[in-house]
């Protein structure tokens, strides 16, 4: 069969990744024409275009708690609305799928306002405002975690098909991440600590890390620490320990290399890092972000440490002696990491990309909805 589909979501690389991974794999499944409706000089812009999708531009914003500055917002999004409207009257889309962010709200308003079919990916335990509100009208609602459903109102198009990973982490091969890093074959035997605050970085993370990075190393450890873009120059002319064993990047687009070799991930704590972390199971230090939308973080971090699969530190008490006097422990006792490792494949979901491109067919052949 054949499929027109408009995917929306953006802002950070967690609403970005799940929708790019549920259209690889509706490509893979289908005949399917893709058009990506994002943000004005966004990252999906950039990610759309580095996996081949068309784009779109649309006028969006985040909405304010009070006047004059919410007025505008809503003005903004309205605006986004009719753009996203016009382009879709032209594309004549079967489905549209929302995965999150500030421009999701006006895609999903224009495909209201045109009676097109829409679907909804929930990554977190506590679902979004946006993702609340076009849940009621949404064909089917897509949940990472059980814990979102009862945020919902409407229980009849709900689905836990959990959070959709890229291919290419799946399948990633340790030897081509090996070269990728330069890593030579008498050092490969070294404990990989993979150190991650996302694309924008994290100064919590970062600080404590950069703290912890001269005992960590003399314990024979191997340190990935991507930085963020921001935060990448400071960190650098800040430090002064050369060795071959700590890699310091701004980001990693391919981040299927870095989790390739990773024995130990420190990071936030949301969905997306998650859902590839656990697909692979990879046990982990979660320090959630503290000012993260109705604190979803900790929830999404409290699913993982509840199973057994991750230690979860609050950020205020997160610090470089913490850090190391954790990591150490881990390393030191081999069955921990083993334990922590397999509570992390149980959680995982490599299927949820398939369980919810089965879904947006029978949404479009009038099976669900």
């Amino acid at each position: 069969m054949s499929m027109r589909v408009v995917i929306t979501g953006g802002g950070t690389g967690g609403h970005i990744y799940p929708v790019l991974a549920i259209a690889d794999r509706l490509c893979r499944r289908v005949d399917a024409k893709i058009l990506y409706i994002g943000g004005h000089n966004s990252p999906e812009q950039r990610l759309a275009a580095e996996y081949g999708y068309d784009f779109f531009a649309v006028s969006s914003a985040g909405l304010h708690r009070k006047s004059p500055k919410l007025v505008k917002d809503l003005w903004i999004n309205y605006q986004g609305a009719k753009q996203a409207k016009k382009r879709m009257a032209k594309f004549h889309p079967d489905l549209v799928i929302g995965s999150g962010g500030y421009v999701e709200a006006a895609v999903l308003q224009a495909a209201r306002k045109l009676i097109i079919p829409t679907m909804i990916h929930e990554q977190n335990a506590y679902p979004g405002l946006a993702n609340r509100h076009f849940a009621r009208y949404a064909s089917a609602v897509c949940m990472t975690f059980d814990a979102a459903s009862n945020r919902f109102g409407r229980q009849d198009n709900l689905f836990l098909t959990g959070l959709p990973v890229r291919n290419d982490i799946l399948v990633a091969d340790k030897e081509k991440a090996y070269q990728f890093f330069s890593i030579s074959e008498e050092n490969k035997y070294k404990k990989t600590l993979l150190v991650t605050g996302g694309s924008q970085g994290a100064a919590t993370l970062n600080k404590a890390i950069c703290g912890a990075y001269k005992s960590l190393l003399d314990s024979g450890l191997r340190i990935i620490h991507l930085t963020g873009d921001r935060n990448y120059c400071s960190i650098v002319d800040n430090n002064d320990i050369i060795d071959d064993d700590l890699i310091v990047m701004p980001y990693l687009t391919h981040m299927e290399h870095a989790l390739a070799i990773a024995d130990l991930v420190v990071g936030r704590a949301g969905a997306s890092f998650l859902a590839e972390i656990t697909c692979i199971g990879l046990p982990s230090i979660l320090v959630p972000y503290p000012y993260a939308t109705n604190n979803h973080q900790v929830g999404n971090a409290k699913v993982l440490a509840s199973a057994g699969a991750a230690i979860m530190i609050e950020d205020q008490c997160f610090n470089s002696d913490i850090l190391t006097r954790t990591i150490t422990d881990l390393f030191n006792d081999e069955s921990v990491l083993k334990n922590m490792a397999a509570a992390a494949t149980s959680l995982g979901e490599a299927n949820a990309a398939d369980k919810i491109v089965e879904i947006a067919i029978n949404i479009v052949q009038g099976k669900e909805g």
